[in-house]
């Protein structure tokens, strides 16, 4: 700018101070030497637009050494730091996501081991139903007239036990820890426990379920 003070262009300002005790553009001036922009300085133009700048200013001398002007140069740092803002906050929602399944995944080990607590506690009290119709079967055989019925319904109330156990088993297996194992099954044991449940609960035939004869085999 030749004819002109650089404050009717713009200020220099900075984001930690209103006003400079002395601007860069001035100390150069008055002292005949570089000087660099201190940290977060800012360039007000008198449009009223603020920019985050970063540079330096440098005098200018006449071949017989006498001091004509200074050199600015200025670079924007507004992208700059845009740009880093959009990386801290992506970092910041990576690092939310990332202890969010932390979260999760405690939730998870803790369900666990409330599954397999529970389960061992299930399992006392069916053995033991297992074990008093097996005993009231023996006490049965002894009866000079057994009751049919009831010898049936204990042996289905044996088998039930029985079966309960076996899910509760395979429940404690499930929320345990172990090596994965290949191995070949049979689809139509496992469809139809877990069918068991809901047939039990649709008693008025919405659901129903036929097993299939030959072993459908999946690995």
């Amino acid at each position: 700018m030749v004819g002109r003070a650089y404050q009717d262009v713009f200020r220099l300002l900075n984001e930690l101070a209103a006003e400079l005790a002395e601007d860069p553009i001035s100390e150069c001036f008055h002292t005949g030497r570089s000087v660099e922009f201190p940290d977060r300085m800012q360039l007000a133009s008198a449009k009223g637009q603020v920019r985050l700048v970063e540079g330096a200013v440098a005098p200018l001398f006449s071949r017989d050494g006498q001091l004509t002007g200074v050199v600015c140069a200025l670079r924007d740092m507004g992208p700059i730091r845009q740009r880093a803002a959009e990386a801290l906050a992506a970092s910041e929602l990576r690092v939310k996501e990332h202890l969010e399944k932390l979260s999760h995944v405690a939730r998870l080990h803790t369900m666990g081991e409330m599954a397999s607590g529970i389960a061992h506690e299930l399992n006392q009290p069916l053995t033991a139903i297992s074990n008093y119709c097996q005993a009231s079967l023996q006490l049965m055989e002894m009866v000079e007239e057994p009751v049919p019925q009831v010898e049936s319904a204990l042996r289905l109330a044996v088998a039930q036990a029985n079966r309960a156990g076996e899910i509760i088993k395979r429940l404690r297996a499930l929320v345990s820890k172990r090596a994965m194992e290949t191995r070949l099954v049979d689809l139509n044991r496992w469809l139809g426990t877990a069918c068991f449940l809901p047939s039990m609960i649709s008693r008025h035939g919405a659901l129903r379920w036929c097993s299939c004869c030959i072993p459908i085999l999946f690995r």
